[in-house]
């Protein structure tokens, strides 16, 4: 391994700025100097010298201790000694987009174009095996969004900043979702509405290799899934999407429920109104035999509470109980 500048370092700073750390920068220097690169990444999230910064100022002895992890084994010498990039410049996004469906290089070409950015650039001198690897993790961003299968959208990045604590065990991504539950950037929502998806995220990263152990260069012309498969990352569950206003019920005789029969008289019930009753424009009723011949129906969204029609069925979403009344109105 090389020797060199200390690990709580950097390449590069803007000393005006306050982005500089010093040789041997104390936990409040340190911590200081990570806040302000996190303010300027926020507006600026392809500043080079904030986002080294950034990972040195917090991270600097996590990189140390997976770079003399990658030096004890052939493949790990081979990628810190050949340091492969994936900067801007270094890769031919049109030629990667010529690949077929599913390749790593044709998903990495479309991934740029969908989100209108380009691949990261890296203008300073790479010192040491942690400069490297603070460059590399930060080049491969993009592809590991590919790889989980996160969006780019702010909670799917909460997602992957998860799942990077869980593999990694990174402190910026600490400090991150700290600072997204205690400040709500980019429009967040607050983060028990979505707790449980980084608690999934973050058990995805843990059950993960590594993901320093692959050569994302030697990966291109293969397929995602199996690249995938070489990192072991499970399989992201299917969500269930939430109901749309407006959106109509499931097929007829699917769910909507019957008119019901007055379980004294058993008499046929007047025809329905031709107007749809309300449990049936909603995706999200789903409909249970209830007793004395009613049936029960039970609602994830909620709304006021609708009638339709003589003899007609009552429907709160908010009770999510279905009631039958006579034609005069009362309740049964």
């Amino acid at each position: 391994m090389q020797s060199g500048a200390s690990e709580f370092s950097s390449p590069v700073s803007r000393a005006s700025e306050g982005l500089h750390l010093p040789e041997g920068a104390s936990l409040l220097r340190r911590l200081t100097v990570a806040a302000r690169a996190l303010r300027v990444l926020e507006k600026h999230p392809d500043d080079p010298v904030a986002a080294a910064l950034l990972n040195a100022a917090l991270d600097g002895h996590i990189y140390r201790h997976h770079a003399q992890r990658l030096s004890t084994t052939g493949f790990g010498r081979t990628l810190l000694a050949e340091r492969p990039t994936l900067q801007k410049g270094s890769v031919d996004l049109q030629a990667l987009g010529q690949l077929p469906e599913g390749t790593v290089g044709r998903a990495f070409a479309e991934y740029f174009v969908q989100n209108k950015i380009e691949p990261f650039s890296t203008p300073y001198v790479i010192r040491n095996e942690v400069d490297y690897l603070i460059k590399w993790y930060r080049e491969t961003h993009d592809l590991h969004h590919v790889l989980t299968g996160y969006a780019t959208d702010a909670v799917g990045e909460m997602e992957l900043q998860a799942f990077a604590l869980g593999n990694m065990g990174f402190r910026v991504s600490v400090m991150i979702l700290c600072v997204a539950a205690l400040l709500r950037p980019h429009d967040l929502p607050p983060m028990w509405k979505y707790w449980a998806r980084l608690k999934v995220a973050y058990r995805r990263g843990k059950a993960s290799k590594n993901l320093f152990d692959v050569r994302y260069d030697q990966a291109l012309e293969g397929t995602v899934e199996a690249l995938r498969q070489a990192l072991r990352i499970p399989a992201l569950a299917a969500r269930r999407r939430p109901s749309r206003a407006g959106s109509r019920g499931p097929p007829p005789g699917d769910c909507a429920p019957p008119r019901l029969r007055s379980p004294a008289s058993r008499t046929p019930a007047p025809a329905s109104s031709s107007r749809p009753s309300a449990c049936s424009q909603s995706r999200a009723w789903a409909c249970r035999p209830g007793r004395s011949g009613r049936r029960r129906v039970r609602a994830t969204s909620r709304s006021s509470r609708t009638t339709s029609g003589p003899g007609r069925t009552w429907c709160s979403r908010s009770s999510g109980i279905t009631r039958q009344t006579s034609s005069s109105g009362a309740r049964r």
